[in-house]
């Protein structure tokens, strides 16, 4: 949904942060501020600060932050289009609807009506027609309840029936063709589905995106699950299975157990797992876990006990370390998967293995072994640093590192440099980092002066780049600094400048606007720190070149002007600010 940047700001002004917070928790005035205990995490002293000056919130405990539209999110789990929709019913301003958004939203309605009504046209079936579908669900062990909760149906083994009944409905063959249920070969469109048990896949606000269909008897070809095509409505690495039906139990259990496919998590739901999700049968991807995020920062990863499930066991941890969420890991037997474990071993005993939920690292050294064979240890030691690589906190990932060094008996100055040196594979770029042993102090209180100082910002950047920064998220401030024409205008508005940044960067952002000013008079030291800093580091990596190469006249050439641009910095002033 596109809303114009003036609408946003026009309900940004609207809504006052402190009355808008004030509907939801207690504030209490506390010198220019409001505060109070934070609703993002428990903690007995109030830590959540309301700035009503800069229209941001803050809390120093656990490091959320973000302006009026980031609250509602958070709070009410929402995305941004939501969020700023509901701040715009609260002050009564109409968002306008240009004909794209018009046209797209008339064919979005159109999909999502089709999709509804192809799922009663399903569930019918399985009352009137489904005996023998019915027969095997049961022996499934599925409950009547279970089966009406998850809105299960069936597909008749006919070629025509759904898109008949749709079309009767008033829809065309076009539109049926692109919310997918229908196909097109060289003869006839039919159906996609026939002869399935089906399963409605919903988005986490409730509306039927697509289907999942599975035969339930022996003599039936093709594949054992069919999925709907991806259309515009339905992105399976965008949504989670079961999530819109079992959020109020996760919210409330303050924990999810993922799983895999469909039937794993309704078998799940059926014993009494009320808090179960699953990703659509296929891998993991950032978006699904940071759905789930939204709801619960404590998830069980419950997959399959073959080898394939417990590869994807670890891939899966390795998208939740990386959105920082820190996952435990069910171990199953070889041969078991959450529905065939619940039927030999039961509801407790599932339990007891829940409850002695693996980490990471206790996962991998328990599948991989350690301590009889180098050749293993080193893929085991391998396989747990790699994972160690995609956490984002760097004291998280400090803790682990000492933890490790101390299971395994190594130092951590080796699992360290062994962790710079491993090629990441997390799909976001900037989750990359080149220095981790570096400090960050000096790149922090820049970027917060350019930040607090609107003035001083463009002297700034003429004479430092991005090039200067190896915190990730100071230095994607930077880029955004240096790449944004407007940037002194949003600089001075704090809240609209937090709306270019998601998540933990937003919460970073938040941090440093909140926080206390840098002095002029000693942002020329600062300055003179961080190039000296970026010398020093250039100095290192051409150091190694020539170690490799060292008649190479260039890099010689380079080492020399670096050294030289090292000594001009002693001694002397790097800029003038403006009084």
């Amino acid at each position: 949904m596109f809303i114009p940047q003036n609408i946003i700001d026009n309900i940004r002004e609207a809504n006052d942060i402190v009355s808008v917070i004030s509907e939801y928790l207690p504030l209490k005035k506390s010198g220019v501020n409001y505060k109070c205990r934070c609703p993002f995490h428990n903690e007995k002293t109030a830590s959540f600060i309301v700035s009503p000056s800069k229209q941001l919130y803050k809390c120093f405990g656990c490091g959320k932050g973000g302006n009026v539209f980031s609250f509602v999110m958070e709070y009410e789990k929402l995305n941004f289009p939501e969020a700023v929709e509901k701040l715009a019913e609260r002050v009564h301003i109409n968002i306008p609807k240009d004909k794209l958004s018009t046209e797209r939203a008339s064919n979005y309605k159109q999909i999502y009506d089709i999709n509804e009504q192809a799922m009663e046209y399903f569930c019918s079936n399985l009352i009137l027609h489904g005996d023998n579908a019915l027969a095997y669900l049961k022996s499934r062990n599925l409950s009547s309840d279970t089966i009406k909760y998850f809105h299960l149906g069936l597909a008749l083994d006919a070629w025509n029936g759904l898109m008949d009944y749709l079309k009767r409905k008033g829809h065309n063959e076009k539109t049926l063709l692109s919310a997918g249920l229908i196909k097109k070969s060289e003869q006839r469109l039919s159906d996609k589905f026939w002869k399935r048990i089906i399963f409605p896949i919903y988005s986490v606000n409730g509306k039927v995106i697509g289907f999942g269909g599975r035969i339930y008897t022996n003599d039936q070809q093709g594949p054992k699950y069919l999925n709907s095509p991806e259309n515009v409505v339905f992105r399976k690495g965008r949504h989670v299975y079961a999530l819109y039906q079992t959020k109020q139990y996760i919210s409330q259990d303050k924990s999810a157990i993922l799983v895999e496919g469909y039937m794993d998590a309704i078998k799940m739901f059926n014993f009494g797992f009320r808090n179960v999700v699953a990703s659509l049968g296929t891998s993991l991807t950032e978006n699904q876990a940071k759905l789930i995020a939204r709801f619960t920062d404590n998830v069980y990863i419950l997959y399959d006990g073959d080898s394939a499930g417990r590869t994807a066991s670890i891939r899966a941890s390795r998208i939740f370390l990386s959105t920082n969420i820190f996952p435990r890991i069910v171990i199953l037997p070889k041969n078991e998967d959450p529905d065939s474990f619940l039927e030999k071993f039961g509801e407790q005993k599932l339990k007891d293995r829940i409850k002695s939920a693996k980490n990471f690292y206790e996962f991998i050294l328990d599948i991989f072994g350690y301590g009889n064979d180098p050749n293993q240890d080193r893929k085991t030691v391998k396989e747990i640093l790699e994972s160690i690589s995609y956490i984002q906190d760097d004291l998280q990932k400090e803790i682990y590192v000492r933890e490790i060094a101390h299971i395994l008996k190594l130092r951590e100055e080796s699992i360290w440099k062994s962790i710079h040196n491993l090629q990441y594979r997390v799909k976001d770029k900037d989750s990359k980092k080149e220095a981790n042993n570096y400090k960050y102090s000096e790149e922090i209180d820049i970027i917060k002066f350019m930040l607090q100082n609107p003035d001083n910002y463009i002297i700034i950047t003429d004479k430092i780049d991005d090039s200067y920064f190896f915190h990730p998220q100071c230095k994607k401030i930077m880029q955004l600094l240096l790449s944004r024409k407007d940037i002194p205008d949003i600089i001075s508005n704090h809240s609209k400048l937090l709306d270019l940044f998601a998540d933990k960067d937003r919460d970073f952002v938040a941090g440093i606007l909140m926080s206390n000013t840098i002095s002029k008079d000693n942002i020329e030291s600062i300055l003179e720190g961080l190039k000296f800093r970026k010398y020093n580091f250039d100095l290192v990596k051409i150091s190694e070149k020539i170690l490799k190469d060292p008649d190479n006249i260039e890099y010689l050439r380079v080492k020399e002007r670096i050294k030289k641009e090292m000594e001009k910095l002693k001694g002397r002033k790097v800029i003038k600010l403006r009084g």
